[in-house]
């Protein structure tokens, strides 16, 4: 970091990634409008705040306590802002077909399904079937049914869908060094030898994906 960004902005990284992170939850606005969730949180004294980056985003400030509200577990899916925002730059639209290359746990799936309506389809894949089963639990606890599922490995994906996609979305594996106030251990477990590996299988799986792309369609 110091080679590659110079003193101030490395020492700008560390304090971000040793302060708590800011909670913040997608309001499911398929099942209960923005107004409608915040009025329930007024009602229950649990405190909060708006979004800064995305219209759909509810900061908590007592996550533990919204947590506990079992009656209140489809109206909402915790999720970072940032991570809110790549659905956004996907900009999916109705009755488009979309491929989540590496979809688990679902988070940004169930979203781009929420930006469609739930029209259109997407086709969520990843390559662990215990991770894929959070794809489908969060799917319907949030009463989304526009998902279907492909157990597979992102870099053959084409070898098993004969089509093309509108947009593809691959959130690829990554070193996580850009989330490590969320995932405080990881600093620990991280080396250079990780993260030249993981950019090797990130090159990998997008020069598998970028032919399932239509013509003119969206890849992020």
């Amino acid at each position: 970091w110091l080679c590659r960004y110079g003193v101030e902005a490395t020492l700008a990284i560390c304090l971000y990634n040793n302060a708590p992170p800011v909670l913040s939850v997608r309001v499911n606005t398929l099942k209960t409008t923005m107004e409608d969730f915040k009025s329930i949180l007024c009602q229950k004294g649990i405190l909060w705040a708006e979004g800064i980056l995305c219209p759909e985003s509810v900061i908590i400030k007592e996550y533990g306590r919204l947590d506990k509200e079992k009656s209140l577990q489809g109206l909402f899916i915790t999720q970072s802002e940032p991570s809110m925002l790549v659905s956004r730059v996907l900009n999916p639209m109705r009755s488009e077909s979309i491929l989540d290359a590496c979809s688990a746990p679902g988070s940004k799936t169930t979203h781009l399904a929420q930006l469609m309506e739930d029209q259109g389809r997407i086709l969520a894949v990843d390559i662990h079937e215990h991770r894929l089963q959070l794809v489908k639990n969060n799917c319907a606890r949030l009463g989304v049914t526009s998902v279907d599922t492909l157990l597979a490995d992102a870099r053959e994906i084409a070898k098993q869908e004969n089509r093309q996609f509108d947009a593809v979305l691959v959130d690829a594996p990554c070193s996580g060094t850009g989330v490590l106030n969320r995932r405080p251990d990881a600093r620990w477990r991280k080396n250079a030898e990780d993260i030249a590996s993981m950019s090797i299988l990130q090159q990998e799986i997008l020069e598998s994906v970028i032919p399932l792309v239509k013509p003119g369609g969206r890849l992020v």
